[in-house]
């Protein structure tokens, strides 16, 4: 009786015993507020990340008009500036913003060298949201990241985002020694409308060894605005790496505008960029999502973890674009990409520890 209980239990809720379970979340809900999350199954995480969003990260506090000072392995005049603007954000009060001219400045890049060499069986994970304006049709190069810090197609290791205005995008990982070695090729989402902010994330489990090919490529896109997610994923048996000396290590937001399509002489493009996050080691992630339901989620904000075990997690709130008052979802994701239940909030207020189980009346 108890195993057919138990068979019934799994059925009616559709959650095995041991998932990811959140039971309670304290703290402040408001724009850099530190709130905590006690539950089960969490796992573990080193809560080593690169942030530059929030109201005291980088993008926030730097002075606007010119790019923020090179600093902590970030540089972000590359080619062309990134500059931080206030005129338009996804977050806060500030974004960076470059203005890109085929023929003057075609490429504006914003670049990031992790402390150590991304070997084998690693787990990347990467968000940033994005937006942009243009004129005339070519290639778009969003990101890639590589084994050098170089925005060209000869450095092996990469995988690269590109999209060609009227022939799609594409997503290539490129495995090395040679620039034929492609591990993998294939259509993804990407941004197709003008002045609309989307994030993009790119999940990334590399492949075992040396020319190895079981590694996992994901890319997925938010569009908030239309009311959709959508997701594109690699088969498996993707190759990372066919050089025993070289890994990735270098993440490129790109911003090159070029390689005119139908003879246009002059392209032109501006683009802005906001909250950009990434972690390495692990891909158990926390998001602020406005749906209870994970499935039909539309518009997520990436959390920071600050400290985290396997029932318990310290978290810096990013309010991202959700306004004072609405109401949202914390939800917990473990390794394997499993969602825990959802737990509401509203931002804005402040939400009480749970009370203490130990304390003796005299």
């Amino acid at each position: 009786m108890r195993i057919y209980a138990l068979i019934l239990l799994v059925l009616l809720t559709g959650k095995h015993a041991n998932a990811v379970t959140i039971s309670h979340v304290s703290g402040y809900a408001c724009y850099g507020g530190s709130m905590t999350i006690t539950g089960s199954e969490f796992g573990t995480h080193s809560a080593q990340t690169q942030w530059l969003g929030g109201k005291d990260g980088l993008i926030e506090t730097s002075a606007v008009g010119i790019p923020p000072p090179n600093q902590n392995n970030w540089t972000f005049n590359s080619f062309g500036n990134n500059y931080i603007t206030t005129g338009t954000v996804h977050s806060g009060k500030q974004a960076f913003r470059n203005d890109l001219i085929r023929n003057i400045t075609y490429a504006a890049a914003i670049r990031y060298g992790w402390n150590s060499p991304i070997g084998y069986s690693q787990d990347i994970f990467v968000s940033w949201w994005v937006r942009r304006v243009h004129a005339g049709q070519g290639q778009w190069k969003m990101f890639r990241v590589s084994c050098a810090n170089d925005i060209t197609d000869t450095a092996t290791p990469q995988f690269k985002m590109f999209n060609w205005d009227y022939y799609g995008s594409q997503f290539f990982v490129v495995a090395g020694p040679g620039t034929d070695a492609t591990g993998a090729s294939w259509s993804m989402p990407y941004p197709t409308v003008d002045n609309r902010w989307y994030r993009m994330d790119v999940e990334v489990h590399t492949s075992s060894g040396h020319a190895t090919s079981d590694g996992d490529y994901l890319v997925r896109l938010y569009d908030p605005d239309s009311g959709t997610v959508f997701r594109q994923n690699t088969v498996l048996n993707t190759m990372s790496f066919n050089d025993d000396n070289d890994y990735y290590q270098w993440f490129l937001w790109q911003n090159y505008i070029g390689n005119d399509v139908n003879g246009d002489l002059f392209l032109s493009q501006s683009t802005w960029t906001d909250d950009i996050y990434i972690q390495v080691g692990e891909p158990s992630r926390i998001e602020l999502c406005d749906k209870p339901s994970w499935p039909e989620r539309t518009h997520c904000e990436i959390q920071v973890p600050i400290e985290w075990s396997d029932d318990s997690i310290t978290f810096t709130l990013n309010q991202g674009s959700f306004p004072d008052g609405s109401e949202a979802c914390i939800f917990v994701i473990d390794k394997n990409g499993n969602p825990s239940n959802d737990y509401p909030i509203t931002i804005g207020e402040t939400t009480p520890p749970a009370p203490p189980t130990n304390l003796t009346i005299k």
